[in-house]
């Protein structure tokens, strides 16, 4: 399997390559061509949240159902918990059957789909990066050795999460007051 991290990247549905995997919008909206092997596991573009699962939720799906990523190349546009789990998924697709990691999926899933719907995984945080820093591919084997660590080790084997510093604006009000 091959790793192609472009920050920022998007295409199209029209512009996707064979034997490609687009991952939580680096290709905007979902697209699967089994002719090509080409598909999109985003959830953002043309997607209803409600409806739509996160990528590493399509992701486990997809493996679950017999999806196989050999000697695929896989495109990453951005970092997060999201993508950085779906990429760990198709590297390692015979965890999809475990239920740790099931579960994991789910809740790192759905917590990047709606929001703080529950309590935020210690592994979630620690696959989290400052939005102010530009992104790079070492990061993305940074986080596939942060997800390995987890799964050997539990959260004990985890860094301290990324910790936002402090709003300069706390004590104020929605409006600015």
């Amino acid at each position: 399997m091959k790793v192609q991290f472009s920050y920022g990247k998007t295409i199209t549905p029209d512009e996707m390559e064979p034997n490609s995997i687009y991952l939580d919008g680096a290709c905007q909206g979902p697209a699967f061509n089994n002719e090509s092997r080409s598909y999109s596991f985003d959830h953002h573009a043309g997607c209803s949240r409600f409806a739509t699962l996160s990528s590493c939720e399509q992701v486990l799906l997809a493996l679950d159902l017999g999806f196989d990523p050999t000697d695929m190349t896989v495109h990453i546009n951005a970092l997060d918990g999201d993508t950085s789990m779906s990429l760990w998924l198709l590297r390692n697709p015979d965890m999809a059957a475990n239920p740790c990691v099931s579960e994991t999926v789910r809740k790192i899933g759905r917590i990047d789909s709606h929001g703080p719907i529950g309590s935020v995984l210690k592994l979630h945080k620690c696959l989290e990066r400052n939005p102010r820093e530009p992104q790079t591919e070492e990061m993305v084997w940074e986080d596939q050795a942060k997800i390995d660590a987890w799964y050997e080790g539990g959260d004990d084997a985890l860094p301290d999460p990324f910790e936002y510093p402090p709003c300069p604006m706390k004590g104020l009000d929605r409006q600015g007051r």
